[in-house]
């Protein structure tokens, strides 16, 4: 009776290894294994329910409590807390419902973006798993778009265009979101990446024959583009602006 009860014991053990096993990734050697994240289970990491703060972008999940001034509640960038927002890492867009973790449409300099905020967070957190959905599958593989977007962003970081000419001479704005406040667009000897002699004023930079911008600080003899806009209710002399969306 004995020999049964072992016998069944580690039958059952072993089986919830095995099925332990689908909630994991094999890490790199020394490194904690990496979980798979449903968006339900994400979201619990929010620094509420959890203490923990993790958050996602092109699918790949990062633990960022470490950063609790940046991500906690009421911090700026608590909106990128619990779910995936690749989307809104370039876009600023810090009221987004539905999508959000959607990169088709991006130019090629928001995809360079895109890889530059992933690189940072692989520099500066744990990486800690993948998010089951847009990006990869149950197995932790990518999926068909997955693997579309990474060719986009690979395309887009060996191709030199105009493109490039043009954030070197309008670099972007630096952006954060407050409840309160709304949208908070500032420039910097540094915004944008760009280090230079010169800080330059917020101003909405379209791009040729279309309805879409980017904040962009520009210098005052270019101010007279017919491609750029003041944002509504903004000191149009000031280095920051407020809006509220």
């Amino acid at each position: 009776m004995l020999e049964k009860f072992i016998i069944f014991s580690l039958s059952t053990l072993l089986i919830g290894i095995y099925l332990a096993k689908d909630n994991f990734l094999e890490s790199d050697e020394g490194s904690e294994p990496l979980t798979l994240f449903t968006p339900s289970s994400l979201s619990d990491f929010d620094g509420k329910t959890s203490k923990l703060l993790y958050l996602s972008i092109l699918g790949e999940v990062f633990d960022v409590t470490s950063g609790n001034k940046h991500y906690g509640p009421g911090a700026s960038y608590n909106f990128f807390i619990g779910k995936d927002a690749t989307r809104n890492f370039v876009d600023g867009n810090f009221e987004c419902k539905t999508n959000c973790d959607d990169a088709t449409g991006l130019s090629a300099q928001e995809l360079r973006a895109l890889e530059n905020w992933l690189k940072f967070y692989k520099k500066s957190y744990s990486h800690v798993g993948k998010l089951i959905g847009r990006y990869y599958d149950e197995e932790g593989n990518l999926t068909p778009y997955g693997k579309e977007i990474h060719t986009l962003i690979k395309k887009a970081l060996e191709d030199e265009t105009e493109e490039d000419r043009l954030k070197m001479r309008y670099p972007g704005c630096n952006m954060e979101w407050d409840l309160d406040r709304g949208s908070h667009f500032w420039c910097s000897d540094q915004s944008g990446g760009i280090k230079r002699n010169w800080i330059g004023v917020p101003r909405k930079l379209f791009a040729p024959g279309s309805k879409k911008f980017r904040c962009a600080c520009i210098k005052e003899e270019d101010l007279k583009m017919n491609n750029i806009k003041e944002y509504d209710n903004c000191n149009p002399n000031s280095a920051e602006c407020f809006e509220k969306q």
